[in-house]
């Protein structure tokens, strides 16, 4: 288990930090709750605003009981943990494109079972490389094999295949035994195969940048949880109306899925909305715009007053639990946002019929907000900072996400003396990580440090080794988990 801790400091510097790597007996939900809670203890954190985590079922168990501890010590559990509970993002993206997938799965096995035998042995890959050059294929990529769980994976392999097709090609028409094993599992590999392959990957190449995106754990990424299903939504609804029956079909799959998750207003967690809120180039007709788009004007209204209703339960519970705050104190550090888990940002190429990209999807939307706000006018006297901060006007709407010249926790760090409440409330929300990647790729970071050469090492060792190397990096130091190993090898040696 792998728990990472996200806050947003007393500068208003975006922080994560692994604060536990362990193995752990048991992956019942309870069981997973009382690793995290005695963690949490040994840390000395009391105050966690949110947890997030992936689909599985034990995983709700393990945040129910936590939360029903959290609440037994003391009285800043936001809420009482109505909102404790965030689930990955990065994960729902991958279930809902695992849907679309099978539309295409034919044509997906039959490539992933030529990469594989390729890459089978060193004499096959050398051959394939063979061809390539005879093919004159210019693509210097190495084959890539997926991981039938990990859509990206699929993606990656598919995008790399289809460069390397003349080169298939050829190996199928001179190698009897490649054509052979081929035609023995499932099937050989079609011109229809690799159109299939071309028209998936432009498909997924839209949600393969999407998913970088909220993963990344240098930015804050909370405050585009609506923008990125809202741009899924769009996508979803265009590919259903397409006249491509495949791709129609895709997307029907996809948008079961989808509604799984985000159509039934009683399942998500308002928090992911409510985040948009504190992007001051968006707030409240933003979001609005984006609800009435996914949902319709009645039911996208009665959402937006629902996060209305959450947001006022919360700032309210910040006022009582912070009553004793003053302007000069707004930097004081309320809650911790926990990851557990069992770049910069690219454009979005154009397929099919899809007209909008995410930047266009966007730009769209404000164009909307703009014009409602010139209908409206602007009235109401203004009573709380919570009532002002929504009315102020919008700030740098033109701007796209984060960069030089707008960066959301740089406003939030100069006005904070004026939202001497609500900053707090900024501060917990915006840290709140959207996926579980930093958590798994220090998952993965601990296969490498524990490989059949140092196999050995305790697991008090081997939390060490992955802590500090993440403390260290956070604090911009370059490390090598590997070199340290080494250094701790020699001085177990007595060198």
């Amino acid at each position: 288990m792998c728990l990472t801790e996200h806050y947003i400091d007393e500068n208003w510097n975006l922080q994560k930090k692994v604060i536990k790597f362990c193995p752990i007996s048991s992956h019942r939900g309870n069981d997973i709750g009382r690793a995290i809670e005695n963690c949490l203890v040994d840390w000395g954190l009391q105050n966690v605003m949110t947890i997030t985590v992936d689909n599985a079922s034990s995983n709700d168990v393990a945040i129910e009981y936590l939360v029903g501890k959290m609440m037994n010590w003391g009285d800043r559990c936001i809420l009482k943990g109505k909102w404790t509970h965030v689930r990955c993002i990065a994960h729902i993206i991958n279930l809902i494109l695992q849907e679309g997938i099978k539309e295409l799965g034919t044509s997906v096995d039959r490539i992933r079972a030529a990469v594989r035998w390729v890459r089978l042995s060193p004499a096959r890959l050398k051959k394939f490389k063979e061809f390539a050059l005879l093919e004159k294929v210019e693509c210097q990529k190495s084959l890539v094999l997926d991981v039938l769980t990990h859509w990206n994976s699929t993606y990656l392999m598919l995008s790399v295949a289809s460069e390397y097709e003349r080169a298939f090609k050829r190996f199928i028409e001179e190698d009897y035994v490649f054509s052979r094993d081929l035609q023995e599992g499932c099937g050989v590999l079609e011109l229809t195969d690799w159109e299939n392959a071309r028209r998936l990957g432009c498909f997924l190449e839209h949600f393969y940048e999407l998913t970088l995106r909220v993963s990344g754990t240098n930015y804050i990424t909370s405050n585009t949880y609506l923008d990125s299903i809202s741009f899924m939504d769009s996508v979803l609804k265009q590919c259903m109306s397409s006249n491509d029956d495949q791709l129609s079909n895709m997307a029907m799959s996809m948008t079961l899925k989808f509604n799984k998750y985000w159509g039934d207003l009683n399942k998500f967690n308002l928090l992911v909305f409510i985040a948009s809120l504190f992007d001051p180039r968006t707030k409240l007709a933003y979001l609005k715009v984006n609800l009435r788009g996914m949902y319709g004007n009645e039911t996208g209204d009665k959402v937006v007053q629902l996060c209305e209703n959450a947001l006022l339960e919360i700032f309210n519970d910040y006022k009582r639990i912070h009553s004793d705050v003053h302007s000069n104190k707004a930097s004081s550090s309320s809650s911790k946002i926990v990851n557990e888990e069992t770049s910069s940002t690219k454009g979005f190429s154009l397929f099919g019929n899809v007209d909008d990209t995410f930047k266009s999807l966007r730009e769209r939307k404000m164009a909307e907000v703009k014009r409602q706000k010139a209908e409206l006018g602007v009235t109401e006297d203004l009573k709380t900072e919570l009532d002002r901060y929504l009315k102020e006007e919008i700030e740098g709407d033109d701007v796209w996400f984060e960069s030089q010249d707008f960066i959301v926790l740089g406003w939030w760090r100069k006005k904070s003396p004026a939202f001497p409440i609500l900053s707090l409330v900024a501060r917990d929300i915006l840290a709140i990580p959207i996926s579980t990647v930093a958590s798994e790729s220090t998952s993965s970071t601990g296969g490498r440090v524990l490989d059949s050469f140092r196999s050995s090492l305790t697991p008090q060792a081997v939390e060490a080794l992955i802590c500090c190397q993440d403390w260290i990096r956070s604090n911009g130091v370059a490390s090598n988990v590997e070199e340290s190993i080494e250094d701790i090898d020699r001085l177990e040696a007595g060198h």
